[in-house]
């Protein structure tokens, strides 16, 4: 099966998110964490830009003892929008945002 673009785009985060699931394994979900990261459309030039964000919040978690269980993305988002699926699920503890019993 041949892999597509936004599929590669995200391999990295597939890979930390694998990562960050065994390091917390054998740990409370209660005392999980969630990061988010995301990059504009203007910024998309930038090299790892979200690369960068989501292994600089894995050392951060690591130096502040926290327990960081995923990280979620938005890329190509404006900032000055809330509306973004990424935001929404770290903001809701890692699960998605249910409406009338369906997934958000």
């Amino acid at each position: 099966m041949t892999r597509t673009k936004q599929q590669d785009d995200l391999a990295w985060l597939v890979e930390i998110n694998a990562m960050l699931a065994a390091a917390v394994a054998g740990v409370d979900p209660a005392l999980w964490v969630y990061g988010y990261v995301r990059i504009s459309r203007d910024e998309k030039d930038r090299a790892e830009g979200t690369q960068l964000q989501a292994k600089n919040q894995v050392a951060h978690a690591k130096r502040k003892g926290l327990a960081l269980a995923q990280i979620f993305c938005d890329n190509d988002m404006s900032g000055a929008d809330t509306d973004r699926p990424g935001l929404h699920v770290a903001a809701a503890g890692g699960r998605w945002p249910v409406e009338n019993g369906a997934r958000a």
